[in-house]
């Protein structure tokens, strides 16, 4: 399933959870999944939330280590966008 800005928080975490394990897999489109389910957790969820009146809870989210992750995640998409895993050889001059 392709994400949106229409995906819900819940499709979002499945997707990630799904294709954390791209480059163990050796897959760019997990990778790619991967990228996208990060970006959209990135901007759908709030850094903190406070619940409550005087004696209110706060929870936070390290949204650092979700963008060190996207950035990990786009580097390794790169550098295995670049490489090919055919070789073409060229028998243009076998016979002399």
């Amino acid at each position: 399933m392709s994400l949106d800005s229409t995906s819900t928080l819940a499709q979002i975490r499945a997707a990630y959870a799904d294709n954390v394990s791209y480059a163990e897999n050796d897959s760019l489109a997990e990778c790619a999944a991967f990228i996208a389910a990060c970006r959209l957790l990135v901007a759908k969820l709030p850094e903190r939330v406070v619940h409550g009146g005087r004696n209110s809870e706060e929870i936070g989210l390290n949204i650092e280590v979700l963008e060190r992750r996207l950035q990990a995640a786009e580097k390794w998409h790169a550098s295995k966008r670049g490489a090919s895993r055919y070789v073409h050889p060229s028998f243009a001059d076998f016979r002399r």
